[in-house]
């Protein structure tokens, strides 16, 4: 049972200038820091593959690679427990302090009538993210450090743990869910730019842009997706 512990702390300010009859500025920074994910009883953990180590890696015993040889190699190689051998102490990745968001817009009347006015702004937001992504990766990962049940292959009635595979999965392909030690905070930027003009009482024409952009945003990625230049590197070989 995982009791997980979030943190946010935020601090903000904005200020308005009039800087001339006919223009209007306002400058905003927030700064946000969301310290990193732990758990009460210490039981996050994740694989890095800076901790992996290839000559640890147990010995497959099926051509598949479904089965595991029992005795074989370190079957948690590469994993980080929080509070144990995690660099990050009681977090698996480090603190991400760098959260400035400036915030910026202005409003112009070109002609002083109030009937014309061009606006334009831009802000930078981060974002926590949900703690069900951490709940996911250490709840169904199958390379659980805590896992207490396996399941062997061929052992016999008097020694049970003889067998000689080992078969720890319920599913055909053995995988693993973490979470990058390199993890921050997702960033957005928003940013748009408009003329609105009044053309009678009642009618007013607005014309705009508006424009986003995303950065490190969460999604899940193979590490073990072969990568175009080394599939052609294959077929080149081959041929």
């Amino acid at each position: 049972i995982n009791r997980f512990r979030p943190g946010r702390y935020e601090l903000y300010a904005q200020d308005t200038w009039r800087m001339h009859p006919r223009l209007t500025v306002d400058v905003g920074l927030r700064y946000a820091f969301y310290p990193p994910l732990t758990d009460e009883g210490d039981r996050l953990f994740t694989f890095s593959p800076d901790a992996y180590d290839a000559a640890q890696a147990p010995a497959f015993a099926d051509p598949d690679g479904y089965l595991l040889a029992l005795g074989t190699g370190n079957l948690f190689n590469g994993i980080l427990v929080a509070g144990k051998d995690s660099p990050h102490g009681r977090a698996i990745y480090a603190a991400d302090k760098n959260n400035l968001q400036p915030r910026i817009g202005a409003a112009w009347d070109p002609w002083g009538a109030g009937r014309a006015f061009v606006r334009a702004g831009y802000g930078m937001y981060f974002d926590q993210t949900q703690v069900g992504m951490f709940a996911q990766n250490v709840q169904e990962s199958l390379f659980d450090p805590f896992r207490t049940d396996l399941f062997v292959s061929n052992p016999s009635l008097s020694k049970p743990d003889s067998g000689t595979v080992i078969e720890p999965f319920e599913v055909p392909t053995p995988v693993s869910l973490a979470t990058s030690t390199r993890f921050v905070a997702p960033r957005w930027q928003h940013w748009n730019m408009g003329v609105q003009r009044r053309l009678y009482s009642r009618g007013v024409i607005d014309v705009g842009y508006v424009g986003s952009r995303g950065d490190d945003l969460v999604r899940y990625v193979d590490i073990n997706q072969p990568q175009p230049v080394d599939f052609l590197a294959v077929q080149d070989g081959a041929a």
